[in-house]
Order: C-alpha cells, then sequence, then structure tokens
C-alpha cells in the first residue's frame, strides 16, 4: 500500500509567528499530481486548526506508524515554519498552537523519527518544506531500483539546511513547484525517492538563498534502501466502440444494439488488417441476424424480441490479440435462445488470422475427433457436463459434421477456450464451453515461445 500523508499549517495562534500563505496550496498541488500520474492508495491531509496542533499531529503520526504493516510504504509532506535550537542540535516544526519563545510547545522532529524507527513500514520518505528543516539528518546518496526497493529505507528531503525559505506568497513556495515539476516531468516506471530528490536539487534555482538537502535518517532502521515512486499504468487507447445499424424490419419490435471494436492506429499491430476482418464479421452477424428476424410469421412479428450483442477481448498483447463475440436472440415465448458465438484469433509481425491448428500441434493426435474429445476429457468441467458433451460429440465427430474450419476458440496465456455451442442443439448449448489448460496441451513452438515470453515480462 502506498499512503500520503500532509500536514499544511497557513495559520499560526501566536501573532509572533507570521501566518504562511500557500501551504495548502502546495500539498494540493503534489495531491494532484500523485493522484494523476502515480500509484498512492490513501491520501490524507491534516490541514485544520484542530488537525494541526502539537498533540494531534503526535498522536496520529504515532497512530500511523506504530499500527503500519510491512507492505506499507508512507510518503510525508509537511508545509509549515520549522525552527532549529542551535545548543540542542534539534529541529522542530511549529504547530499552529505552538508559541514562538516556548520551546516546549515545538513537535521536535527527533521524536517524529522514533515513530520511523519502531514502525514495521517498509519505506518513508519525508519532504519537508520548512526553515531550518535540514538538520535531521545526515546525507546519502545510492542507487539500483531492485536492491533499493527490497531494503528497509527511512529518508527525507527537505527545502533548506539550516537556513530560512521562502513560502512563495502569491504563488506556490520554490521548492514545492520544483518538487511538482519533477514528479510532472519523470517518464520513469520507477523513480527512487533518491533519483528524485536528486533532480530537485539540481533543477533548483540557485540564485535562491536556499539550498534543498536530501539524505538518510539516522537511527530509524534505515537500511540502505529507498521509497518508490510508482506511475500509473495508462495504457494508450488502443479502440473505440461503433455501433453498427440492424436495419429490420418495421414490424418487428427489437430491443438491443450492435456495438463492435474498431481498433485505433498503435505500435502493436496493423490496425487496417485487424479491422476488416471486424467489419466482415460483423457484417455476416448482421446479414445472420436480419435472416432470423426475417423468417419470423406474422403472429410472431407482435412479441418483443431481445437482442444482445457482446464483445470480450480474451489477450491483446505484443504477439496476440483473440476476440470473443457472443450474440444471443430472445422473445417471451421461446423456451430456449437463440446463443451464437464468433471469434476472430491474430497473430502479428506479420499480422495474420490464426486457426486453432496453428496454435496446437495435432501431431498428437491421427484425427480432429482426437483432440476434440481430448479437451473435453481434460477440462476442468464437472463430470456429468463432460458426459453430455461426450455423449453429442462422439456421434457427432464421427459423422464428421464439425470439420477443421469451423471450431470457435479464444486463448490467452493460460487457457484454451472452444465454443462448441454453434454444434450442439439449443436445448444444450449452455453447457458447450471448454476450457482447457494449455499446460496439458502440447502448443506450436513459435505460439509456445511467444506466449511465454508474454508471461515472463508481465
Amino acid at each position: 500500500m502506498y499512503k500520503f500523508i500532509g500536514i499544511a499549517i497557513n495559520e499560526y495562534d501566536d501573532p509572533l509567528i507570521n501566518n504562511l500563505n500557500n501551504c495548502l496550496n502546495d500539498i494540493e498541488a503534489l495531491v494532484q499530481i500523485l493522484s494523476q500520474k502515480y500509484i498512492f492508495d490513501e491520501f490524507e491531509i491534516l490541514k485544520e486548526k484542530e488537525q494541526t496542533t502539537k498533540s494531534f499531529i503526535y498522536n496520529r503520526l504515532f497512530d500511523i506508524f506504530s499500527n503500519a504493516l510491512k507492505e506499507d510504504n508512507y510518503l510525508i509532506y509537511f508545509a509549515g515554519h520549522g525552527i532549529y535550537h542551535s545548543k540542542l542540535k534539534s529541529t522542530y516544526w511549529q504547530t499552529s498552537d505552538s508559541k514562538n519563545i516556548d520551546i516546549i510547545t515545538w513537535l521536535n522532529l527527533d521524536e517524529i523519527t522514533k515513530f520511523f524507527e519502531i514502525s514495521e513500514s517498509k519505506h518513508i520518505a519525508l519532504i519537508s518544506d520548512s526553515c531550518f528543516s535540514g538538520g535531521i539528518f545526515e546525507t546519502n546518496r545510492g542507487g539500483g531500483i531492485t536492491a533499493l526497493e527490497n531494503k528497509i529505507s527511512r529518508q527525507a528531503l527537505t527545502s533548506g539546511s539550516k537556513e530560512k525559505v521562502l513560502d512563495g506568497k502569491s504563488k506556490n513556495s520554490p521548492f514545492n513547484q520544483i518538487v511538482v515539476k519533477i514528479l510532472s516531468e519523470n517518464m520513469d516506471d520507477n523513480m527512487s525517492f533518491i533519483d528524485f530528490s536528486q533532480k530537485v536539487i539540481l533543477n533548483f534555482n540557485p540564485e535562491l538563498k536556499q539550498t534543498p538537502i536530501f539524505g538518510s535518517l539516522e537511527n530509524t532502521g534505515h537500511n540502505g534502501g529507498s521509497f518508490t515512486f510508482k506511475t500509473l499504468d495508462n495504457e494508450p487507447e488502443l479502440y473505440k466502440e461503433i455501433n453498427l445499424p440492424l436495419r429490420l424490419h418495421s414490424n418487428v419490435n427489437v430491443d438491443g444494439n450492435f456495438v463492435l471494436p474498431q481498433f485505433l492506429k498503435n505500435d502493436l499491430f496493423d490496425n487496417e488488417f485487424i479491422n476488416s476482418f471486424i467489419s466482415q464479421l460483423g457484417n455476416s452477424i448482421i446479414s445472420d441476424t436480419r435472416s432470423s428476424f426475417n423468417e419470423l410469421k406474422d403472429e410472431e412479428k407482435n412479441e418483443v424480441y431481445s437482442l444482445d450483442f457482446h464483445y470480450h477481448i480474451k489477450i491483446i498483447n505484443s504477439h496476440f490479440l483473440s476476440i470473443l463475440f457472443t450474440r444471443n436472440e430472445s422473445y417471451t415465448r421461446a423456451l430456449h435462445p437463440n446463443d451464437y458465438f464468433y471469434t476472430l484469433n491474430f497473430t502479428y509481425q506479420p499480422e495474420r488470422k490464426i486457426s486453432v491448428y496453428d496454435v496446437i500441434d495435432m501431431s498428437e493426435y491421427s484425427y480432429q475427433s482426437e483432440f476434440i474429445l481430448f479437451c473435453i476429457n481434460n477440462s476442468d468441467e464437472d463430470i456429468d457436463i463432460k458426459e453430455e458433451l461426450l455423449k453429442h460429440f462422439s456421434t457427432t465427430i464421427i459423422s464428421n459434421e464439425i470439420n477443421r474450419n469451423e471450431i470457435d476458440f479464444t486463448f490467452n496465456e493460460k487457457y484454451l477456450n472452444l465454443y462448441l455451442s454453434n454444434h450442439m442443439p439449443r436445448v444444450s448449448q449452455a453447457i458447450g464451453f471448454i476450457d482447457i489448460s494449455l499446460e496439458k496441451l502440447k502448443l506450436n513452438k513459435r505460439i509456445s515461445d511467444l506466449l511465454t515470453s508474454t508471461t515472463n515480462k508481465t
């Protein structure tokens, strides 16, 4: 779980402590980019007067980190006043109820980092945009995403060292602007907190009289790891849906629509090649549907009919595309619905439509019938369903009613799906689906190699 905790303190009770302008704006700008671009499961912002007192912040952070789980990763952002006590050599946050000259009312960061030390959390990263915040750690550098993710980390990035920093007045603070800029422009799937901090430092305006600083937190359980910003998997849009008109006889009352996927230009395959097959199949299905309704008797045309047409993309990756299309026609007096199944399967580089015989090595079977019966016997279906299928297809196959071009199938990285319903009587169509693990089948070598490479990548 990736969790964000923001603490924004714009207003202070003590008139001797200047109010700030943009602490909440800074955190909201950060939350916006984190929620849009990065993997974060929870956001919590402490911003109200009662949430930004020393007692509330102390107790809330203690509760969070003392109850954190090993899989939790925390990013904390503090925006408010900070102060450094040179004699005690300690850094403090000034909370909304702090007194300017009363040290006991300040929140000592040493106490907060003790919470980090007892926490089970894998990674804790602190960003502190406050004056004098750089006194909390020793500096550190590192690299290597895998190693960094596997080791426990307690790290911090501050907007300055032991010095005052700028608030930003009418706009976000200069430090916050760079933080948001780096997160917005990042193109890496995984950016370690180390890399992020270095980029913030390198991009910070050298003319400003403050120097952001990054380091590990001493005596907090840090073991050389790093919090990692993980970008969301925002895949480019590959297809859109188009509605095709059925143009049925005006006397036929049909409730339903007909939607097909239309693939957009992309880097995986020739979309025009794929779309040509989908269009051809769509027109064929529409023609069959029109014929089905045109054959109705006059007295049947007064019925209310439903037409459900759906598609399901079973697999789409850098090597394969497999799509199932289903068409269901029903009307009020029908004992059983009319169910039809259609499939399209492709491989690319170069693009070509493939059959089940391109996927399966048929050298294992003397006849097509052996393959179908093998799939039925080795599927995960109930024994009663298997017996019904075997009873029907043993006869059907022997009479050679199914030829090699009529088997509808789809597949993904784990299963081959056979749709035998098109070859069964209407009353039995509901059981005509077979899912069989690819581990039980011998695949053609090229298909096997491509599926293996795809599985390894994912």
